[in-house]
């Protein structure tokens, strides 16, 4: 149900019943597991974890965000957020960002679990965050993405697509933030949130990749597009 991490000899992820599972990558024996304790009856989507400075970091649906040894899986710290996480778990440098479905956004210390600041949101965070030095991209719901500065003091932006967007993730290219609202690729400044490009594809976007100035664009009906975009501040469509 989650992304798959691996470092050195070990993979992890999160199962369908909220436990983080660490296994040996050549043979798939069990080496830890932590559950949370939740039975997940529902089938709801849970939390992708993330794995830095030899720590796993989780966010379960018993509403606590844990930092967890990543080869014996003991628990280094552990912090109740008071409600289920609906967002991945992004790091970046000393920080630990992530969402509860209550529509409260969290920067932890890394270190501690320490609470340095939370964000009241309008509606639920969901999905994956996308976090850079200056900037915490926030997907809510199916149709907006808004943009906070990384201490969770100030909104930037909100983006509200008409029907809604459809990539996986806010996706970052250069000093841009990509969006998909079903065939229309959007390209907004990540500063400001203002329009840079737009260009129309025939099917529904779904993921990007990028190499050099080229854009690498996915569909749900299996075509690949290579779209180089014309220079900023222009419109494509």
């Amino acid at each position: 149900m989650s992304d798959i991490l691996s470092d050195g000899s070990s993979v992890y992820a999160v199962t369908l019943t909220d436990e983080v599972v660490c296994l040996d990558i050549v043979t798939g024996r069990e080496n830890w597991k932590h559950p949370t304790g939740v039975t997940n009856d529902d089938f709801l989507v849970t939390s992708n974890p993330a794995l830095s400075s030899g720590r796993v970091f989780f966010g379960g649906m018993d509403g606590a965000v844990a930092a967890l040894d990543a080869k014996s899986g003991r628990v280094m710290w552990k912090r109740d957020l008071g409600a289920r996480v609906s967002t991945s778990v992004e790091i970046l440098n000393d920080s630990v960002y992530v969402g509860t479905i209550v529509g409260r956004l969290y920067w932890l210390a890394s270190s501690t679990g320490a609470i340095l600041s939370q964000y009241s949101l309008d509606a639920p965070p969901q999905g994956r965050l996308v976090v850079t030095e200056d900037s915490v991209l926030v997907p809510l719901g199916l149709q907006s993405v808004l943009c906070l500065d990384a201490n969770l003091e100030k909104l930037r932006w909100t983006k509200k697509a008409a029907k809604e967007w459809t990539t996986a993730r806010p996706y970052l290219w250069r000093d841009a933030v990509l969006l998909a609202d079903h065939g229309t690729l959007f390209a907004f400044k990540l500063s400001d949130g203002s329009d840079v490009w737009a260009h129309d594809f025939a099917n529904t976007v779904r993921g990007i990749g990028s190499e050099g100035n080229t854009l690498y664009v996915g569909t749900l009906k299996g075509t690949l597009y290579a779209y180089a975009p014309s220079a900023p501040l222009t419109n494509s469509r």
